[in-house]
């Protein structure tokens, strides 16, 4: 969503140059791959607790989700810089913990099933989540109920990882 929306995001809304919302994307992409390593050492070394780490990522998602709904026009360009760097560190390139939470909540016998029905199910987000957020840019004629919408999903995904976490099973 990020990577398909900030350089819309940052064009439209908040008046920017093609150059420096190209610069945007580029952020995000490479924090995106930094956090990917980053989460994945942080989720090793903390003993595998996968689900821990996705509530971090997903509280900051739903932080910078908040942010960006606030977003004004005549803020630092810098500090959308920092913005969407957490964010892209974030929201981008999250699936290897996900992919690992995913098939180590399950008896081994099971976990090519969990992978594929994890891949299934994100899938669906990845090919509704876009369309749905640019449909409410369209509709509201603004960003910040779209990005509000994201913080929604994100206070869904906190629940649902703290309830799972409470599960025996799954004590992180």
């Amino acid at each position: 969503m990020l990577s398909t929306y900030i350089v819309f995001f940052a064009y439209q809304a908040l008046g920017f140059s093609l150059t420096l919302v190209g610069l945007l994307l580029v952020v995000s992409e490479t924090a995106g791959s930094v956090g990917r390593i980053v989460w994945g050492l942080i989720s090793d070394r903390w003993g595998g607790r996968r689900l821990a780490v996705l509530l971090i990522i997903a509280l900051g998602t739903l932080i910078c989700s908040l942010l960006a709904s606030l977003w004004q026009p005549d803020w630092s360009f810098a500090w959308l810089v920092v913005l969407v760097a957490v964010f892209g560190f974030c929201i981008c390139d999250f699936n290897g913990i996900w992919m690992n939470a995913a098939t180590e909540s399950v008896p081994e016998r099971q976990a090519g099933l969990a992978s594929g029905f994890s891949v299934s199910l994100g899938s669906w987000g990845v090919v509704l989540g876009p369309p749905l957020f640019g449909w409410v840019v369209d509709l509201t004629s603004g960003y910040t109920v779209a990005w509000l919408l994201l913080a929604g999903v994100m206070v869904g995904v906190i629940a649902m990882l703290l309830i799972v976490m409470r599960i025996p099973e799954h004590k992180n």
